[in-house]
């Protein structure tokens, strides 16, 4: 084998859409909680519309370096999924919600599914999604035009669709 540099593992961003509840807290310390590789950025889109102050937030300090605040003025979820993705720098952007938690080693299962994902343009984690970030940001995103409520009950698959 040559001597080229070694083959680094895939990076990636977190994208959580939040109104900045208490929920939040806990999204953000399970991210940290567990092992495994930390995302570049773990970007938080404000979905308040009127956001009036500050998160609260209670950063852990695992993430003091990478985080990213956006606010999408309450322009519903895909809107703000889009935004955050447009702020995303690595490989591959993972779309979580503030609820429920991750699951502990989450950070390291979906490093291990990234690795593996060969040409994949999208990887499943534990019931969460990431796409490349160049082929999502080609296709156009999630489809805006599908405006759900937050916790309204849906088909689970409308935050998901992408333009066609």
């Amino acid at each position: 084998m040559g001597k080229g540099k070694p083959r680094r593992g895939a990076t990636f961003d977190v994208v959580v859409p939040t109104t900045g509840g208490p929920s939040l807290a806990a999204a953000l310390t399970a991210l940290a909680s567990g092992s495994g590789p930390l995302p570049e950025r773990v970007i938080l889109v404000d979905e308040r519309i009127t956001p009036g102050s500050d998160l609260r937030l209670d950063t852990p300090p695992l993430f003091f370096d990478r985080l990213v605040v956006v606010n999408s003025e309450g322009s519903g979820p895909a809107a703000s999924r889009n935004l955050g993705a447009r702020c995303a720098v690595a490989d591959w952007i993972a779309f979580i919600d503030e609820r429920p938690p991750l699951p502990l080693r989450w950070r390291e299962a979906l490093a291990a599914r990234l690795n593996r994902a060969g040409d994949a343009l999208a990887a499943r984690c534990r019931s969460r999604v990431a796409y490349r970030r160049d082929a999502f940001l080609r296709s156009g995103g999630f489809d805006e035009r599908l405006r759900v409520e937050r916790g309204a009950a849906h088909p689970k698959k409308s935050t998901n669709l992408l333009h066609s």
